[in-house]
């Protein structure tokens, strides 16, 4: 897959691949004709398949990429964060002021990490605006300092 930013000429060519399939000409300057029109359907299918993980990863850059309000039981651990991207291939998020992050699209789990500071949670899109809700760690150079989240999409 890919960044947000490259969604959405994938979903387009992968619409124009799927619309090619349906033409009754797509199979015959193949070398096997035949087979082609055999493995037509399950062609039809991925195609189907790849133009919905396009469309789901159209969605989930749509709530995540923004700012988000982090309420924290620290005012140590509360303020903003920025996520500026996402990469449906390697799950990896991009944004400020964190060092790294991650979103794994089919639990909806979120990590965000500062140094020495880890947030995990759980992104819920059925509330307007979507929330997030989960813990943090502080480990590195203070005692270990546990607590909840909340984050809501500003």
């Amino acid at each position: 897959m890919a960044d947000c930013e490259q969604l959405q000429a994938l979903l387009d060519d992968a619409i124009q691949n799927r619309q090619d399939l349906n033409d009754p000409t797509y199979c015959d300057d193949f070398p096997d004709p035949e087979q082609c029109r055999k493995n037509l359907g399950a062609q039809k299918q991925d195609a189907d398949r790849g133009i919905q993980d396009i469309k789901q990863n159209m969605f989930i850059c749509s709530v995540l990429i923004g700012t988000w309000a982090i309420n924290a039981d620290s005012p140590d651990y509360t303020g903003q964060i920025v996520i500026t991207s996402y990469d449906a291939q390697t799950a990896e998020l991009g944004g400020i002021p964190f060092d790294a992050g991650r979103f794994v699209a089919g639990t909806n789990e979120l990590a965000i990490l500062f140094p020495g500071l880890t947030y995990r949670g759980i992104l819920d899109v059925t509330t307007h605006p979507p929330t997030l809700t989960g813990t943090y760690s502080r480990y590195d150079p203070m005692p270990e300092v546990n607590g909840t989240w909340t984050g809501q999409k500003l």
